[in-house]
């Protein structure tokens, strides 16, 4: 999956999650500053992004840095490692 492609589905995760339009994101863009996603928000978006693309995404490992491109550097590190879960 290509860095856009994430970006897509993680725009209309959030989407799905806040019950909103899905949210224009760039890599700087961060989850909970920016798109107000809460604690409990953010949970629901790492379990999406461990049931969704098969990776073993620790509870804690998205609070480390919420902007998007973190994030997406986060899954692309675990699926090159097979970290499917």
């Amino acid at each position: 999956m290509t860095r856009d492609e994430l970006k897509a589905s993680l725009s209309k995760w959030v989407g799905d999650i806040t019950e909103e339009a899905p949210p224009a994101l760039d890599e700087n863009t961060d989850l909970s500053k920016d798109l107000g996603l809460d604690s409990l928000a953010l949970a629901e978006l790492a379990a999406r992004v461990r049931r969704e693309l098969k990776v073993k995404l620790k509870p804690g490992e998205m609070a480390k840095d919420l902007r998007v491109g973190a994030l997406i550097d986060a899954v692309l590190k675990l699926q090159q490692q097979g970290g499917g879960a």
